[in-house]
């Protein structure tokens, strides 16, 4: 899969590749990758492999330590998933913990990031994953941030990658 981690410099987010468990079931996998987001960018050593019926991911998935300190964790500590379901449109519903928006920093950019890091991640990462409806506590909500309508899915956003910054030939 392809986790789009927020830079630490704030220069848009940076799409890591990554492993998770190859589960029977989709959502199971949409769970995985938005567990992997709330715990943020966490250095080799600091993980603990886990079975798949567990929130942590597999060792080998986790960003290299000179990775994880140029990234930074797009939601706010303690922001936990609480459901996430996918209809047969290709929306995927997920709702997360009250911390989304009690522990957010504020900024629009963060808010870009936040959002577009979970919707970023899970479209490009399945193919059967068209939107991301996010919602807090199970509830439709505003905005996350006060910036972004969250009334509606989201799509794909590519204006929010950071720029390749590989030397010109």
């Amino acid at each position: 899969v392809t986790l789009y981690w927020p830079r630490a410099d704030g220069g848009g987010l940076e799409p890591r590749e990554t492993e998770i468990f190859a589960t029977q079931r989709l959502t199971d996998r949409l769970k995985q990758v938005v567990e992997l987001l709330a715990r943020g960018p966490v250095p080799p050593g600091d993980e603990v492999a886990a079975s798949p019926g567990e929130s942590q991911a597999p060792a080998e998935s986790q960003p290299a330590e000179t990775e994880a300190l140029e990234l930074a964790a797009p939601l706010p500590a303690g922001t936990q998933l609480r459901a996430l379901f996918l209809d047969e449109a290709g929306t995927a519903y997920v709702s997360l913990s009250e911390e989304l928006v009690k522990g957010a920093p504020g900024g629009s950019a963060w808010e870009l990031a936040a959002v577009y890091s979970v919707v970023n991640s899970l479209v490009r990462s399945f193919p059967e994953v068209q939107r991301v409806q996010l919602l807090v506590e199970g509830r439709d909500v505003e905005s996350i941030g006060g910036h972004l309508d969250a009334r509606r899915p989201f799509a794909f956003n590519e204006r929010v990658v950071a720029p390749d910054e590989a030397p010109a030939p």
